[in-house]
C-alpha cells in the first residue's frame, strides 16, 4: 500500500469519517508503527502535505499529531501481552501480533504479505494474512495491471502495454505519447481547423490505464472500460463518451471571451442495455461507474460541482460527498450522501465493499481477475463488507469470503461459488 492510501485514511480520520472497518485498519497501522519508532516521522510528513486543508495552523496540526500518537499508545495499553483489542461496533475481536504486521502491509505495500479484512453483516469481522505464492496455478488468478488498447481515428489499434515509452502515433496536430507504465498523453500544437479526429482508449478485463487528455484533464480508466475522445478539443464544450468506469480530474478552461468551457461525460450508446445519461462539469474531481451489467449508473463527486442528467429527465446537481444514481430499470435519478473513498478505492489500489451482496462482489472480481463466476445452486444470501488490496491474488480474496461461510473453486479462469 502506498503513501497516498495512508494519507487518504489519515484525512478521513482527522475529519471523523472513518467507517468501523477503516478505523480498525488505521489503528492497526498506528499500533504497528508505534512499535517500530517510525510513526512520528510518518504522521508528521503527512500532516505537512498541502492537501490537508485547514492545517496551515501549526498548533492545530500539532494537536492532531499528538492525538494520533496518543491513540497508538492507548491501543497498546488496552491489549494484553501478545494480543490487541479493536472495537468494531459493539463487539471486540482479538488479533495476535503477526496479524497486525499484515495490517501494516496493507498501508505500506510489503510485497511478501497480503492483508485483508472482511466481515459478513451481523457477524464478527475476520482478519487473515497470507504469503504470496511464487507461481499462479490454474486454480488461481493473478491481479490485473496496466493494459489497454488505443484505437486511432483510422481504425488502427495499438497495444499499449507492449509499446515502448515515447511517441506511439501522430493524430492530426497531436502527438500521442506513452509517458510511462500505464500512462498515455496527448501533446497538441496549433494548426488550421480540420475535421475532428477521435481516439478510443479501451481496457480489457484485468486492465487499467491513465490518460492525460489534450486539455490537461486527467482520467483513470478502470478494467473493462473505454473512453472515446477527440484528439484536440476545438469546440466550446469538451465531450467524451464512457463505458465502464473512470475517475476524472478536469482542467478548468476558458474561451477567448472569458467564458468557462464545460466538460461533458456521456454514455457511448455501445450497449443497448445502458441508459442514456451525461455528466456536465466545469472543473472538478469525480468518478463515474457505468458498467452495462450493473443495475445503476453512479456519479460520485469529490470536489467542485456537477450536473447529472438522464434522457427525458431534468438535470440534478450534486455537491462534494454526494452521489447521483440512475437506476436503469426505473430511469430514476436519486441523490445520496456518498462514501467517496469507497467509490474511488479502485483507483487507490483497493477493493472496498460496504454491505455488498455476493453478486456485486463477484462482478468486480470478474472484471479485475478476468474470470467468469458461476453459481452451483442457489446464490448465497447476505451482505459483506471489507477492504482488500487489488494487488492480491484471487485465492487470497476468496479465503476471506470462505471465513464467512462461502465456498469456492477456481479452475482455468472459472470461479464457481457454492452455497
Amino acid at each position: 500500500m502506498n503513501e497516498a492510501q495512508f494519507k487518504m485514511l489519515l484525512e478521513r480520520y482527522i475529519n471523523d469519517q472513518l467507517s468501523s472497518e477503516e478505523l480498525s485498519i488505521f489503528i492497526a497501522f498506528l499500533r504497528t508503527y508505534n512499535n517500530t519508532g517510525q510513526l512520528e516521522e510518518l504522521v508528521d510528513q503527512a500532516l505537512q502535505n498541502s492537501s490537508f486543508s485547514g492545517l496551515s495552523d501549526r498548533s492545530k496540526s500539532e494537536n492532531i499529531f499528538q492525538k494520533i500518537l496518543q491513540q497508538a499508545k492507548i491501543t497498546e495499553a488496552q491489549s494484553t501481552p501478545g494480543e490487541l483489542s479493536i472495537k468494531a461496533g459493539s463487539s471486540y475481536s482479538r488479533l495476535r501480533p503477526w496479524r497486525w504486521a499484515a495490517a501494516a502491509s496493507l498501508l505500506i505495500g510489503i510485497s511478501a504479505i497480503s492483508y485483508i479484512v472482511f466481515s459478513k453483516k451481523n457477524q464478527k469481522a475476520t482478519y487473515v494474512a497470507a504469503a504470496k505464492a511464487e507461481k499462479t496455478p490454474a486454480t488461481d488468478a493473478e491481479p490485473g495491471g496496466n493494459r489497454a488498447v488505443l484505437k486511432l481515428a483510422d481504425g488502427q489499434e495499438l497495444a499499449l502495454d507492449s509499446a515502448g515509452v515515447g511517441a506511439v502515433a501522430r493524430q492530426g496536430y497531436s502527438t500521442v505519447l506513452k509517458t510511462g507504465n500505464g500512462q498515455l498523453a496527448y501533446n497538441t500544437t496549433a494548426g488550421p481547423a480540420t475535421e475532428t479526429l477521435y481516439n478510443t482508449l479501451s481496457t480489457p478485463r484485468g486492465g487499467q490505464y491513465q490518460l492525460l487528455l489534450p486539455d490537461g484533464s486527467k482520467v483513470w480508466l478502470n478494467a473493462a472500460s473505454s473512453l472515446r475522445f477527440p484528439v484536440a478539443f476545438t469546440e466550446k464544450d469538451r465531450i467524451v463518451e464512457l463505458t465502464g468506469e473512470a475517475y476524472f480530474e478536469i482542467a478548468r478552461l476558458e474561451t477567448k471571451s472569458g467564458e468557462r468551457r464545460s466538460f461533458i461525460v456521456r454514455s457511448s450508446h455501445q450497449n443497448d442495455n445502458s441508459a442514456d445519461w451525461q455528466v456536465e462539469v466545469l472543473g472538478t474531481h469525480f468518478n463515474v461507474m457505468a458498467y452495462a451489467n450493473e443495475a445503476a449508473v453512479q456519479t460520485s463527486l469529490l470536489e467542485g460541482s456537477v450536473a447529472f442528467s438522464a434522457a427525458g429527465k431534468p438535470a440534478v446537481k450534486i455537491k462534494p460527498n454526494q452521489q447521483a444514481v440512475l437506476y436503469k430499470d426505473r430511469q430514476n435519478v436519486q441523490v445520496n450522501n456518498a462514501n467517496v473513498v469507497n467509490a474511488i478505492a479502485w483507483k487507490e489500489g483497493l477493493f472496498h465493499f460496504i454491505s455488498d451482496d455476493i453478486q456485486h462482489i463477484m462482478r468486480q472480481l470478474e472484471r479485475w481477475y478476468d474470470v467468469n463466476a458461476v453459481y452451483a445452486g442457489a446464490i448465497p444470501p447476505g451482505h459483506y463488507s471489507g477492504i482488500v488490496s487489488r494487488d492480491s491474488k484471487l485465492s487470497t480474496v476468496l479465503k476471506i469470503l470462505e471465513e464467512s461461510g462461502l465456498h469456492f473453486k477456481i479452475q482455468d479462469k472459472v470461479l464457481t461459488i457454492f452455497p
